[in-house]
């Protein structure tokens, strides 16, 4: 049920047909919705706790259809949505603090390894000396033991080197860790996210009839989100409505799974103007 254009003269036709359709809102309370048969519209849809606002509109559309139009500013909808922006926030934290623990971590490596070296360079030193000086060793296989351990004292050396330019880099990457580009973007995220949320002007269910031969038919329903450069809308299955209408007062209620899924699929599909 695409918005046609209509709902920009809402106000002055409804008020102009408030005269001649006032009984139609009525009759549309009146009704009963295939599937619910146990409550009138009017039951399923006033005083709804999860709505911070309700409003019922007899008007005609582009087609000179009598249509009926019932919306409710859906708070719990809306709360979902700060919810969502706390979780996508704390990605974001997260993902920060995961990028300074990889700089210690590496860190801590360099360091441990230096000392390993450091270690091993005494422990290479001292079997070479001992080689050198002649005491205990076997005659016969002390050259090439010797030879041996001198090529491994070279190769620790080395290594000495090696450990103490990792130790450095790693030092220089953990300063440097909290001026990281990727932090830039996280933080970039975390203001577009919060922006986002402050932007939010309403989060609307929407559902239509139209009367024919003075009965109500029903049209559809969808939720629309508005911020300040545009509204984005969807079409929603009655089910999604009318059954969470039906359990309103239930505080162990929630929403549809698949009609969360497809709300927050729609409130993250809308960027920013400044970010796009």
């Amino acid at each position: 049920m695409k918005d046609s254009g209509y709902r920009i003269s809402t106000l002055i036709v409804s008020a102009l047909l408030a005269g001649c359709f006032g009984g139609d809102v009525g009759k549309v309370k009146d009704s009963r919705m295939k599937g619910w048969p146990d409550f009138t519209v009017g039951q399923l849809l006033n005083k709804r706790e999860a709505c911070s606002k309700i409003e019922w509109e007899s008007f005609k559309d582009t087609r000179d259809r009598k249509i009926v139009q019932y919306t409710c500013e859906n708070q719990r909808i809306r709360n979902s949505f700060k919810r969502v922006t706390d979780e996508d926030v704390s990605r974001e934290n997260m993902y920060k603090g995961l990028l300074i623990e990889s700089a210690q971590k590496d860190l801590e490596q360099a360091e441990s390894y230096v000392a390993s070296v450091a270690e091993r360079l005494k422990e290479d030193r001292a079997a070479v000396a001992l080689l050198e000086s002649g005491q205990g060793v076997d005659q016969s296989t002390h050259e090439s033991k010797l030879r041996y351990r001198r090529e491994y004292l070279l190769q620790t050396e080395e290594d000495v080197g090696t450990a103490a330019e990792n130790l450095a880099k790693a030092k220089a990457q953990m300063e440097s860790a909290p001026n990281d580009p990727r932090m830039g973007k996280f933080d970039a995220n975390i203001e577009e996210f919060n922006l986002k949320l402050a932007s939010l002007k309403s989060v609307r269910e929407v559902s239509q009839w139209t009367i024919q031969d003075g009965k109500p038919v029903y049209l559809g329903s969808k939720i629309e989100i508005e911020f300040p450069d545009k509204t984005k809308e969807e079409l929603v299955k009655a089910e999604y409505i009318f059954d969470q209408a039906a359990k309103d007062g239930d505080a162990n209620a929630s929403l549809h799974g698949f009609y969360t899924m497809q709300y927050t699929a729609l409130w993250r599909s809308y960027q920013l103007p400044s970010a796009k």
